[in-house]
C-alpha cells in the first residue's frame, strides 16, 4: 500500500531556540523545511513563522497558509491566516496546523475544481462555437457538393487530419469526397476512395456504420488492423503510406435514416485521437445530416424541375415542329372529337374558313360551315368513330361565291388515345380542283385525239376515194374524152392537194411541239400580210366576203416568213370558212411596246364562251362536221408557231359578233429608209 506523503511544513524564525522548539514538536508528523527563500520553494503547504522579518502590513499574501507566531500583546497581522501567543502549549500549534492544513486541502480542492470546471466549460463553450459555425455554414448552403465541402473544411484538421465521407444513393455508394491537412496526401485518399467503391469491401468501416447505424473508434490502429481493412496490396499500400495510427467512422444520419459514413484518422504523429473527439464527430454528424439531406431534397428538386424543363422544351419543340409541318402541309388537316369539336387544325384549314388557328380550335364545326355540311360530316365521322374504318378518297364538289366549282378530297381516318380507344377522326382535306380539271380536260383530250383520228382518217378517205375512183374512170376508158379527162384530171389534183396540205400541217404540228424559240430573221409583216390575202381573195371573193388589210409599213417581226405566211393563212382561213356571205375580215398589225400585235378580225359566226379556253388546244373542234378538210389542228398549230419565237395568241370573241384573233410576236429593228 503506498505511502501518503507528508505535509511539507516551512518554519522560520529570527529566533533560533525558538525555531528548535518548533522544529522538535513538528518533526515527527511533518516535512520540515527551513531557510528564508521561501518564496522559491514548491508544494509547500504550510509556513510558520514568527512576526519579526517576515510579516508586515505591506507583505504580500503568501501562496499557502501561514501560521504566525507573535509576541505577547501585539495584534493580529492582515496577511496572516491564523496566530498564535507566543507563549504557546505545543498541542495549541499542532491544532492550529492541522485546521489550517484541512482547510489549505479545501481549499485546493476548491481550486481545483473551479479550475476543471473552467476548463470544462471553456472546452465546452469552444465544441459549441464550432458545431455551431459548421452548423451555420452547412445551413446556409443548397448545394450537395458546397455542404460536403464545408463538413470537410469543420473536420479537418479540427477533429483529425484527414477526413473521407461516403453518401449512399439510390441503393448504391457515391465515389466519396476527401480531405486532408497536407495537399500532397489528398490524391491517396481518392485512390483509396475509388478502391473502396471498387471492390464494396463488407468489411470496411464505411459498411458497417451504414448497415449498423453505430459509430466506431480505434484509438491505435495495429498493423493487423491495415492489413485487414486493405481489399488488396495496392490497398494496403495506400494505407501505410496514408499512415492509418489511429480512426474512428461515424455515421451521417437524419431522421432515424443512414444517409452516408464520415471516416476520421491521424497518423502515428499526429496528436492522440480520444472518446472527446468522437462525441464531438458523432455532433458533427448530426447536424451535418440534416444539412446533406436537405441539399440532397434541394438537388432532387432541382433534377425534377431541370427534367420537367428539359421535356416541357422537348415538349414545346415537338409541338412546335409538329405545327410547321402541319402548317407547311397543302393540305387541310383537322382534329375533331365524336362531339364535332375541333380538337386541332393546321393553317391550311384555318384559312379556308378564314380565321385564325387559335379562333378555331376548340369550338364546334357547326360555328365554321353551313349547318346542312356540318351536319354531314359529323354523320361521316361517326361512322368512322362506329366502325374504325377509314374512309378515303371521298370527293366533294363544293360551290362557292360567284358560282365557282372547287373539287375535295377527303381522308376520314379513327382518332385513337393512349389507351386505343376511338375518340375521334382525323380529317385530310385536298383541293383536287387543279388535277380534276386535267384529269377532266385529259379525258376529253383523250376523246378529241380519237376524234381526231376519225377526222383525218375521214379526210384522208374523201380525197383518197375521189383520186381512187376518178383514176379508176379514167382507166376504164374516160381518158378518151378530152373535156371528160381534163375535168377528172382536176378532181385528182384537187384532192391532191388537199392531202399535201393536210399532211403538211400534220408534220408542222409535230415539228413545233416541244420546241425551244429560236433566233430568226427579221420579217416584213406588211408583204406577207398582203401575200396572204392575195392567196385567199377568190375564196372570199365566192362568199362575197370583204377582206380589210391595215398594216403599218415598215413593222418587222422576228419570225420566219414562211412560218408567219403559215399563221396568217390559217387565221384567214377560218375567218372566210366561218364567216357567212357578205360579211368582212380585216388583218391589221401595229407595233406596241417592243412587240408588234397582228389582229385576224371578222364577222363571222362567234365562239361560245365555254370553247374559248379550248381553243388553241390540238384536235379541238368548235364546230363539228361544220367544214370538210379541217381535223383540228390549224389554231394548235398557229399557237405553237407564235410561241417557239416567244410570241403568244389569245381570242376575244362573241356568239353571233364575230371573233378576233391576236398575236404578239418579237418587234425587229425598222430597216433604215434608202437614200
Amino acid at each position: 500500500m503506498p505511502t501518503i506523503p507528508r505535509p511539507r511544513i516551512l518554519v522560520v524564525s529570527s529566533s533560533a531556540r525558538l525555531q528548535a522548539r518548533i522544529i522538535d514538536q513538528l518533526i515527527e508528523r511533518y516535512e520540515l523545511v527551513g531557510g528564508r527563500a521561501a518564496e522559491r520553494l514548491q508544494n509547500i503547504a504550510l509556513a510558520v513563522v514568527d512576526e519579526r522579518d517576515w510579516l508586515s502590513s505591506d507583505t504580500p499574501k503568501m501562496p499557502w497558509p501561514v501560521v504566525v507566531v507573535r509576541t505577547r500583546g501585539a495584534g493580529p497581522l492582515p496577511t496572516a491566516d491564523a496566530s498564535v501567543r507566543a507563549e504557546f502549549e505545543p498541542e495549541e500549534l499542532t491544532e492550529r496546523i492541522e485546521t489550517h492544513l484541512a482547510l489549505a486541502r479545501l481549499r485546493q480542492s476548491a481550486a481545483n475544481k473551479e479550475s476543471a470546471l473552467v476548463d470544462q466549460a471553456g472546452r465546452a463553450r469552444e465544441r459549441l462555437t464550432f458545431l455551431v459555425s459548421a452548423a451555420e455554414k452547412m445551413a446556409n448552403s443548397v448545394s450537395l457538393g458546397e455542404t460536403l465541402g464545408h463538413l470537410c473544411g469543420a473536420a479537418v484538421p479540427r477533429l483529425a487530419q484527414w477526413c473521407t465521407i461516403t453518401l449512399r444513393e439510390n441503393g448504391r455508394l457515391a465515389p466519396p469526397v476527401v480531405a486532408h491537412e497536407s495537399p500532397a496526401k489528398v490524391g491517396l485518399l481518392e485512390e483509396l476512395g475509388r478502391l473502396n467503391f471498387q471492390e464494396g469491401d463488407r468489411r470496411h468501416p464505411v459498411h458497417r456504420a451504414l448497415s449498423s447505424g453505430r459509430a466506431e473508434f480505434v484509438a491505435k490502429a495495429p498493423e493487423s488492423f491495415i492489413t485487414r481493412l486493405g481489399g488488396s496490396e495496392r490497398h494496403s499500400e495506400l494505407l501505410r503510406e496514408l499512415g492509418v495510427g489511429a480512426f474512428m467512422c461515424v455515421p451521417l444520419r437524419s431522421r432515424g435514416k443512414t444517409l452516408g459514413a464520415m471516416m476520421l484518422g491521424a497518423d502515428a504523429g499526429w496528436r492522440p485521437l480520444c472518446r472527446t473527439d468522437l462525441v464531438l464527430a458523432e455532433q458533427l454528424a448530426t447536424r451535418a445530416g440534416a444539412a446533406i439531406e436537405r441539399a440532397q431534397l434541394h438537388h432532387k428538386v432541382e433534377a425534377e424541375l431541370s427534367e420537367r424543363q428539359r421535356v416541357e422544351t422537348a415538349l414545346l419543340r415537338q409541338e412546335a415542329d409538329h405545327t410547321l409541318i402541319l402548317d407547311t402541309v397543302r393540305a387541310m388537316i383537322w382534329y375533331k372529337d365524336a362531339g364535332n369539336r375541333v380538337l386541332r387544325c393546321n393553317r391550311a384549314a384555318a384559312q379556308s374558313v378564314g380565321k385564325p388557328v387559335s379562333e378555331i380550335e376548340g369550338r364546334r364545326v357547326e360555328e365554321f360551315f353551313p349547318a346542312a355540311r356540318a351536319r354531314a360530316y359529323h354523320l361521316n365521322d361517326l361512322a368512322v368513330i362506329a366502325s374504325g374504318q377509314a374512309k378515303i378518297g371521298e370527293l366533294e364538289e363544293l360551290k362557292l361565291r360567284g358560282g365557282v366549282k372547287r373539287w375535295m378530297q377527303r381522308d376520314t381516318l379513327p382518332y385513337r388515345n393512349d389507351l386505343g380507344a376511338i375518340v375521334g377522326v382525323v380529317v385530310i382535306a385536298v383541293d383536287v380542283t387543279e388535277r380534276k380539271r386535267a384529269e377532266d380536260l385529259a379525258v376529253a383530250k383523250e376523246r378529241a385525239e380519237r376524234e381526231f383520228v376519225a377526222n383525218v382518217s375521214h379526210e384522208f378517205r374523201t380525197p383518197v376515194a375521189a383520186i381512187k375512183g376518178f383514176a379508176q374512170t379514167l382507166r376504164d376508158g374516160a381518158w378518151r374524152d378530152d373535156a371528160e379527162r381534163t375535168r377528172f384530171l382536176n378532181i385528182i389534183e384537187t384532192n391532191a392537194d388537199r392531202l399535201d396540205a393536210l399532211v403538211g400541217d400534220l408534220l408542222t404540228m409535230s415539228k413545233l411541239e416541244g420546241s425551244e424559240p429560236r433566233a430568226s430573221v427579221a420579217t416584213a409583216v406588211q408583204r406577207v400580210a398582203l401575200d396572204c390575202a392575195a392567196k385567199l381573195e377568190s375564196r372570199a371573193k365566192r362568199k362575197r366576203l370583204n377582206v380589210y388589210v391595215a398594216v403599218t409599213r415598215g413593222l418587222r417581226v422576228k419570225m420566219e416568213p414562211e412560218h408567219l405566211a403559215q399563221a396568217l393563212e390559217h387565221l384567214l382561213d377560218n375567218a372566210i370558212k366561218f364567216t357567212p356571205p357578205g360579211g368582212w375580215i380585216r388583218l391589221g398589225a401595229r407595233a406596241s411596246k417592243r412587240k408588234v400585235l397582228i389582229v385576224v378580225e371578222d364577222s363571222g359566226i362567234g365562239i361560245p364562251s365555254t370553247h374559248l379556253p379550248r381553243v388553241f388546244d390540238r384536235f379541238f373542234r368548235v364546230m363539228k362536221g361544220a367544214q370538210p378538210g379541217s381535223p383540228g389542228v390549224g389554231l394548235h398549230m398557229v399557237k405553237k408557231l407564235v410561241e417557239a419565237y416567244g410570241g403568244s395568241a389569245s381570242v376575244r370573241s362573241r356568239l353571233a359578233r364575230g371573233s378576233a384573233f391576236r398575236l404578239t410576236l418579237p418587234a425587229a429593228a425598222r430597216r433604215a429608209p434608202k437614200k
